[in-house]
């Protein structure tokens, strides 16, 4: 992956600069660089991972909304045979 394939950066000319006036040399530029884009790729990688935990994560609170939905349809049927039932008893007693 070349960092600086579209165009030159502002880096870039300032090293190239330091070249010129031979306060840098050309293999310290290339290492530099490779440096550079080494650190980006690893970025690369972190952001795509982050990414995918996002995704794993949202997946989750989908399941667990999802959940608490059915757990919440069980409570309001429970709810309602528990008042159908009192209702028979006070009927049967009373």
């Amino acid at each position: 992956m070349n960092i600086f394939g579209i165009g030159q950066s502002k880096a870039t000319e300032h090293l190239e600069e330091k070249v010129g006036m031979g306060q840098v040399k050309p293999k310290t530029v290339r290492h530099i660089t490779a440096d550079l884009e080494q650190k980006l790729s690893e970025l690369f990688d972190l952001e795509e991972r982050l990414l995918e935990d996002n995704d794993v994560q949202n997946e989750l609170i989908r399941s667990a909304t999802t959940r608490i939905e059915d757990n919440n349809v069980e409570i309001a049927r429970a709810i309602k045979t528990r008042k159908a039932l009192t209702e028979v008893f006070q009927e049967m007693n009373g």
